[in-house]
């Protein structure tokens, strides 16, 4: 399942992420390393661009939020109505570590619902 994301994103040339930088892409380029699918010389042929760090360094629009969570920047931003997912990125760790353990589990077609 990552190999198929992986091979996905990197026929990309920008990748929009929140916070992807410092968390998502590193896990993920840790774990393909981990199961022998990449190699820690590869480096992606993408531009990621993370709204976080942008918001973090300098953006005027930063200062009037209560906070920099996901969900807050994207209710200011008006993006709340487009958002079509059914948990939070806690509960998506969750699910993903058990697929991971029992891929054949009875999480696969939770799995299959929020993908």
């Amino acid at each position: 399942m990552l190999q198929a994301f992986w091979d996905e994103m990197t026929k990309c040339q920008i990748i929009v992420t929140f916070n992807g930088d410092s968390f998502d892409l590193s896990i993920l380029k840790k774990k393909l390393i981990r199961y022998g699918s990449l190699s820690e010389e590869e480096t992606p042929l993408f531009l990621s661009v993370d709204l976080c760090r942008l918001f973090q360094n300098g953006c005027p629009m930063a200062s009037l939020l209560p906070d920099l969570r996901q969900k807050t920047v994207e209710n200011a931003l008006g993006l709340d109505d487009l958002r079509k997912d059914q948990i939070d990125g806690a509960e998506s760790v969750t699910l993903y570590e058990q697929y991971a353990s029992q891929p054949e589990g009875d999480c696969r077609e939770e799995l299959r619902k929020v993908i």
